[in-house]
């Protein structure tokens, strides 16, 4: 079983229809505002947390100082 099957059997996204709903969209990764999808675009990321919508994905400072942080 792929990713995207386990996924879909095992998670209740919210605000998503049970049954029916559109296929999720695959992130490969994130860098600032952007999400950069399995099939190669690159989207906007319009409804993340309010944190990463201040910051962005991926922040270096922010990076840096988590890794700091994770040593002591």
């Amino acid at each position: 079983m792929n990713l995207q099957e386990s996924d879909k059997k095992n998670i209740w996204h919210p605000f998503t229809p049970l049954v029916n709903g559109i296929e999720p969209l695959l992130v490969e990764s994130a860098n600032g505002v952007h999400l950069h999808l399995k099939d190669g675009r690159k989207i906007i990321d319009a409804v993340s947390s309010w944190w990463v919508n201040l910051h962005g994905h991926s922040h270096p400072v922010i990076a840096e100082a988590i890794a700091e942080q994770a040593k002591n």
